[in-house]
């Protein structure tokens, strides 16, 4: 089939829609981006028909327009994308809070893609597929040379449709093959709440959809009413962002009425709103801790920062992801969609929380000085780097090991095996780690260090890489090699034995995911964490507390101008 050029009366729509738009900038400006429009459009449509028709071999005109729309919003920001008729139930998360699917979410590891995750209760779970299970296929099609995203859009469609999987579980090498029917996926917005010490309530919310605030709201009523709350820690980390009056709607339980909260401002008038509270607060005084870390992201980050700006609350953490970008979904012929970034968010300082600018070209622009702004007490916030937290939690050396273990996905194959041996899931209050478990993990550790693509053996394995490549090192004998290895595993194994508490922690939270869902691994963590552990510390202490607010607290990130 030969593609020709677009249709005349096609280039007439899309020009007519271009001259209204264009019509509302001045007279002289708005002619030369109209020419240059035109020009443009016409030389594109121009190039596809002459691809079309004489290149050598044959083309995809679906496949090849869809590179060139790719490539041309790779140059602007990673938020504008073009989403295909294929992929558009991955994006109904956003805007109405479920998808077509069957609950699982992948990633890819050593070109495999392995489960990360399986929703409670959802086709994937009733049909037996795990966390480390490995996909192969999906409706027949092989998934090698695919990405994350691919995937994701092969796994997504309209609740009621059939897909065929092939898949392999974890510690098999027999392929299996199953067909599953897609339902709608609503993945659980508050996945803990309760009282991590006496009059101190936690709530851990994931995301913003369409639900977020009324659960928050019935949640926290529930707290109020069955305990003497005290104080309240809202726990954003890994929370990605979602809708942005539901970050405003919760923010009004504990702001009075007529506050702005984020105002947007794009290139077109219309994009630019501001958001104010609406209605009477329910606990305008009660004492805040928000919890937040790298990938709190979005509406997050209004929640957090907002409250900052405005002294309503302290903000604990690592600094965040930094997406102050807003985004709108228009819809384009042939059931096609384009989400584009139209204005920047800004919060009530004056302060926009993006942290790369993408529409700044100067190749100088990442060592200018970070602008300042004040919060509504007079403290100093920053712009440029998402939302940076008023503390920053004591950091440990066992946090490291803690982190190579996970980096190398240890917990996560631990698991696997463990889950596979005790198919039973123990009482929902007794995953504890015993003395047997916890060495039984540690021998597991030594096993599988040897493939860890990160850490001191992994360095050792590129540096023996490289001995046997070059001549003039053949004379470091194999033997040193293995007793430096030898002394790196047992300090390994010291480590965490040091590391004990902490690890526990760990492996009881991916333990109970696996029986328990993210419900369970949420508790399992909140019980031990030192950042929930110093929030509690803040809300019991008034005066840290009203000091970290006023800007006078000596190691506060946030203190006003001495």
């Amino acid at each position: 089939m030969v593609y020709t050029a677009t249709p005349s009366h096609v280039r007439k729509h899309i020009l007519s829609f271009w001259i209204l738009v264009i019509c509302s900038i001045s007279p002289i400006k708005a002619q030369n981006q109209l020419f240059e429009l035109s020009k443009s459009l016409e030389i594109y449509f121009s190039v596809f028909k002459e691809l079309s028709l004489n290149y050598a071999d044959e083309i995809n005109p679906t496949e090849l327009n869809r590179t060139a729309l790719n490539a041309m919003l790779e140059s602007l920001d990673p938020y504008t994308v073009f989403i295909p008729e294929s992929q558009i139930e991955q994006y109904r998360l956003f805007t109405q809070g479920e998808y077509g699917g069957i609950g699982i979410g992948v990633f890819l590891r050593n070109g495999n893609f392995c489960i990360a995750k399986v929703e409670e209760n959802s086709p994937a779970f009733r049909a037996g597929l795990r966390k480390g299970d490995f996909l192969l296929k999906i409706n027949n099609l092989s998934l090698t040379d695919r990405t994350e995203d691919d995937v994701e859009a092969l796994l997504s469609g309209e609740a009621g449709s059939q897909i065929i999987l092939t898949y392999r579980k974890a510690g098999a090498s027999q392929e299996e093959r199953i067909t599953l029917i897609r339902e709608k996926i609503r993945p659980v917005n508050i996945t803990y709440s309760g009282m991590p010490a006496p009059g101190i309530g936690l709530i851990r919310l994931e995301q913003f959809t369409d639900k977020s605030a009324k659960e928050f709201m019935e949640t926290f009523q529930k707290l109020k009413a069955d305990k003497d709350l005290q104080g309240l820690i809202i726990d954003l980390r890994g929370n990605g962002g979602g809708l942005l009056d539901q970050a405003v709607a919760i923010i009004n339980m504990f702001v009075a009425k007529g506050q702005l909260i984020v105002s947007t401002r794009g290139r077109s008038y219309d994009k630019n709103r501001s958001y104010y509270t609406l209605n009477d607060p329910i606990a305008p005084n009660l004492p805040l801790v928000i919890l937040v870390d790298g990938h709190s992201a979005s509406a997050s980050e209004i929640l957090a920062g907002s409250l900052q700006d405005l002294d309503r609350a302290v903000v604990l953490g690592t600094p965040t992801f930094g997406k102050g970008l807003v985004q709108n979904i228009l819809p384009l012929p042939y059931n096609n969609q384009l989400k584009i970034t139209v204005a920047k968010y800004y919060i009530p300082s004056g302060r926009c929380i993006q942290a790369i600018d993408y529409f700044q070209k100067s190749q100088n622009a990442e060592i200018a000085p970070k602008p300042t702004f004040l919060t509504k007490g007079g403290r100093i916030v920053y712009e440029g780097s998402g939302i940076e937290p008023d503390l920053v939690p004591d950091t440990t050396a066992e946090a490291r090991i803690a982190f190579e273990l996970k980096e190398n996905y240890t917990f996560f194959d631990f698991a696997n095996q463990y889950t596979r041996e005790h198919s039973t899931p123990p009482p929902a209050e007794s995953i504890v780690i015993t003395d047997e478990l916890f060495f039984a993990f540690i021998d597991f550790s030594l096993k599988h260090v040897k493939t860890w693509k990160t850490g001191p053996v992994a360095m050792l394995s590129k540096i023996e890489q490289y001995i046997s490549n070059e001549p003039t090192m053949k004379e470091v004998s194999q033997s040193t090699l293995d007793s430096l290895r030898q002394n790196i595993k047992q300090a390994f194994k010291l480590r965490m034995l040091s590391a004990r508490e902490l690890i526990s922690t760990l492996l009881a939270a991916e333990l109970a995911n696996r029986y328990y869902f993210r419900t369970g691994e949420v508790k399992a963590l909140i019980s031990h964490d030192i950042t929930v552990k110093k929030a509690v510390e803040i809300l019991r202490d008034s005066i840290t507390y009203q000091s970290i607010l006023q800007g006078t607290y000596p190691q506060c990130h946030n203190r006003k101008k001495q």
